[in-house]
């Protein structure tokens, strides 16, 4: 009787355990999608975190780059602003160096020949026209800024031979020369400034016993001066630098004994 009991209340148990079993296997299966729903979400959810972190990030460094930009670009129209003011000095400076040296190199051309100033003060001009010229920048010269530097020059080479300097006569000449062959295709003006550095060379090559070297130099300023005056023959400064040309010319010949060339060129 109680080995029946027994065996009856084990049945009982097995059956109550299977019965539970039963009723718990269908939560145990819905509770993996669940899990799984709920770690998508929780994924989902940190990785818009992240997203949201990054936009803030690069929102924030971008603010900082265009704030760095904007200081950028206001320190640089400052600097603009500071060169262009400091370009405008410097050319009223140059502007007014330069009529400085204009103003003597007129003064000597105005007053020299007729023996209104004397040589020693010829020389004090011109050297200090020389002086201003040779400290300003020649990149920003015009074109006429250049041709006053050319008869500066030319001034000097005529000065520095009346005065008997003929070593700083004849390095003045080549300097005008230098100054002039650029410009020699410009027109009128600068053949004629071409024609008389080469004349200038001669005639200071004239007087330091160089007849030879003189000859040549006169020569290659009729060349330039001959077919110029041609072409324009109603210009009277080509007219006038070629009469020079032809009398300087004809000057070396007769120191060289060529009276027959000599005669043809005073003649000219």
């Amino acid at each position: 009787m109680a080995a029946t009991q027994r065996r009856l209340c084990c049945r009982g148990r097995r059956q109550r355990r299977a019965i539970a079993r039963r009723k718990s296997a269908p939560r145990a299966r819905d509770s993996a999608p669940r899990s799984a729903a709920v770690g998508g979400v929780e994924s989902a959810y940190k990785a818009r975190q992240r997203a949201v972190s990054i936009a803030v990030g690069a929102g924030f460094y971008a603010w900082d780059q265009r704030r760095l930009a904007d200081a950028r670009a206001a320190e640089a129209a400052e600097q603009r602003q500071f060169a262009d003011e400091r370009a405008k000095e410097a050319s009223a400076e140059y502007a007014l160096a330069l009529e400085a040296a204009r103003r003597n190199v007129e003064i000597v051309d105005s007053h020299y020949k007729t023996g209104e100033i004397g040589t020693e003060v010829a020389k004090s001009l011109l050297d200090g026209a020389r002086l201003t010229f040779g400290g300003l920048p020649s990149a920003r010269e015009s074109v006429d800024a250049i041709r006053s530097r050319i008869k500066l020059f030319s001034k000097l080479a005529e000065t520095y031979r009346t005065s008997g300097d003929l070593a700083a006569a004849l390095s003045a000449a080549q300097t005008e020369k230098q100054l002039a062959e650029p410009l020699a295709s410009t027109g009128p003006d600068g053949l004629r400034d071409f024609a008389d550095s080469h004349r200038q060379i001669g005639v200071a090559l004239q007087l330091s016993g160089d007849l030879a070297g003189a000859r040549k130099e006169l020569e290659a300023a009729l060349a330039i001066l001959e077919p110029a005056a041609g072409k324009d023959p109603t210009n009277p400064d080509l007219q006038h630098d070629l009469s020079e040309a032809h009398l300087s010319l004809g000057d070396i010949e007769d120191d060289q004994g060529d009276l027959a060339a000599s005669l043809t060129n005073v003649r000219a």
